[in-house]
């Protein structure tokens, strides 16, 4: 008999499963998967063929499994090898680190793109400016300079906002150590609820 106390501590779904059949889910388990889950087939409970096979695997193994809760979720399912007919199943929930990955990609897409398109007018009207007839006209030179410099400007302001953006990275996971006042903050909460008339605030 396994002492399944400790598991129902735990905050991520724990399936045991013996013979395919799952007897023990602690309480993440069945809020994700339904409390229907107990004593059903777990080909039922996980409607995933590569994830039952990674189960039913004499070595056990992991897998993402997508869609376990909702469209677009991304769970990673870990089977653990107790005894010949008994596995110890944890989800992680994935989702997270995959969308952030996803922006990502994106952020950096778009860009590149923003970054493409004043970098290709500015050469463009360079190569325009290198031919003698156009860059001998001093009106047709003096437009076309000032589109490149505000070309230019846009493509420094885009690479400001990326560096900003690096810098923010660098540090969202560093701890902040500057002194916080606690009474000043709580002011100021109180002045834009728009009624202080009863409230009195000290440092102690």
């Amino acid at each position: 008999m396994i002492d399944t106390t400790a598991l129902e501590l735990i905050d991520s779904p724990i399936l045991l499963i013996r013979s395919n059949r799952i007897i023990f889910g602690n309480a993440a388990a069945q809020a994700l998967l339904g409390r229907h889950i107990l004593n059903e087939d777990v080909r039922l409970a996980i409607r995933h063929p590569e994830a039952v096979s990674t189960i039913n695997a004499r070595q056990g193994g992991r897998i993402r499994v997508p869609g376990i809760s909702i469209p677009g979720s991304i769970w990673e399912l870990a089977c653990h090898v107790l005894d010949e007919t008994t596995r110890l199943v944890t989800l992680d929930d994935k989702s997270i680190g995959v969308s952030v990955a996803r922006a990502h990609a994106d952020f950096v897409a778009n860009a590149s793109h923003e970054l493409r398109t004043p970098l290709a007018a500015v050469l463009g009207y360079v190569e325009t400016l290198t031919d003698p007839k156009a860059g001998a006209d001093p009106a047709l030179r003096e437009r076309f300079l000032g589109i490149i410099a505000r070309e230019a400007q846009r493509m420094l302001a885009l690479v400001e906002d990326l560096m900003s953006l690096s810098r923010i990275e660098a540090i969202k996971h560093e701890a902040p150590s500057d002194p916080v006042d606690l009474v000043a903050v709580a002011r100021e909460a109180v002045a834009e609820s728009g009624d202080s008339s009863n409230v009195r605030l000290t440092a102690n």
